[in-house]
């Protein structure tokens, strides 16, 4: 069925309605998480995410299709199982719509899967103004792009031509906004500018350059 309440109690710490559930919501034994989320680039990061999830998936236009298509997909299973927890009447109703069943483990709100998309969206559009998140994403599709990625020894940021003759900060983060490394270059050409990554760890880090042309952040996996 839908997104069964009480099996998010773990992960909400008790909120009752993950609907509105703020963006910067953890639970309180999560410490790195709450380092990112106090890092302002690592959040900024992080929210451009769930504009980005939101424009392209997280939405009835994209969903509700593939809701119906799964729904089809395992009805006639549902119907036969004779040993679920819920009616198939239940069933049907919880792909549209919220349903309250009985007491014990499957017991309480149990989210519509569609009602659920629409109530969520209307929260983050309602909190987020991802308009401002959409032009800096304009921005940094046209400034920069980094190759290859996963890198092993050495990584190419090739930007774009309106940094020729600029000088612009690249900087190395880890994902808890640490700078790792930091170098000044004065941007000669729109080749690739090649720096060396094998000093670090295997896994996820941010590459930044910053010059007057504005600010641009890439994600890179070191392997």
């Amino acid at each position: 069925m839908g997104i069964q309440m009480k099996h998010w109690d773990h992960i909400t710490n008790g909120v009752n309605n993950i609907t509105s559930l703020a963006f910067d919501y953890r639970n309180l034994n999560r410490p790195l998480l709450q380092r990112i989320f106090n890092n302002e680039t690592l959040y900024n990061l992080y929210l451009q995410e769930i504009c980005s999830l939101i424009e392209h998936f997280f939405n009835s236009a994209y969903l509700d299709a593939r809701i119906d298509e799964l729904y089809n997909l395992i009805k006639n299973s549902v119907y036969a199982d004779n040993n679920k927890m819920y009616t198939n009447v239940q069933f049907d109703a919880n792909i549209e719509s919220n349903i309250t069943s009985g007491g014990g483990p499957g017991g309480g709100t149990i989210y519509g899967l569609k009602s659920f998309v629409i109530s969520r969206l209307q929260y983050v559009n309602a909190n987020l103004d991802c308009g401002v998140f959409s032009s800096i994403d304009k921005s940094e599709l046209n400034t920069m792009n980094i190759f290859p990625n996963p890198a092993n020894e050495t990584i190419n940021i090739e930007l774009s031509k309106s940094n020729v003759n600029k000088s612009c900060k690249i900087e190395v983060l880890s994902t808890d906004g640490r700078v790792l490394s930091d170098e000044n270059i004065k941007v000669k050409s729109d080749t690739p500018i090649t720096i060396n990554v094998n000093q670090l760890s295997n896994g996820f880090y941010f590459i930044r350059c910053s010059s007057s042309s504005g600010i641009s952040t890439m994600k890179f996996i070191k392997n």
